[in-house]
């Protein structure tokens, strides 16, 4: 880049050596800068055309909004028929032995489950 007079006039030569040197430095750095700009627009361009995943969000299991699995006929049980109602359903035993408290709550289960199936259609042979 630095230009040298070789047609006799020396007087200015290093005038036009460190102009010369200073336009060099000016165009590698633009260089250097429009490299590294490029670099960032492929990277931009390629994170924007890849698929994001999409995370499903997880199901709020709290006690208004507990999910009931559907029973045997495809009918969704109720709240009260979850192991929320069997909870109260055993709390409702008056305080007696283990083996008292035990056989009216399936007794008691029991008339629960009758109920709710002569609601959905009746039973057979219960």
């Amino acid at each position: 880049m630095v230009h040298f007079n070789t047609k006799g006039r020396w007087k200015g030569w290093h005038e036009k050596a460190y102009i010369n040197l200073i336009l060099s430095n000016i165009c590698l750095i633009t260089l250097i800068s429009i490299i590294f700009l490029l670099k960032d627009i492929f990277v931009w361009i390629k994170k924007s055309l890849r698929k994001k995943s999409v995370v499903p969000k997880p199901i709020k299991t709290t006690f208004h909004n507990y999910p009931t699995p559907p029973n045997n006929n495809g009918v969704k049980i109720s709240k009260k028929d979850s192991w929320v109602g069997k909870s109260k359903l055993e709390s409702q035993v008056s305080s007696k032995s283990m083996q008292d408290r035990y056989k009216e709550a399936i007794k008691k289960e029991r008339e629960d489950f009758m109920a709710r199936n002569e609601r959905l259609g009746g039973t057979k042979n219960l």
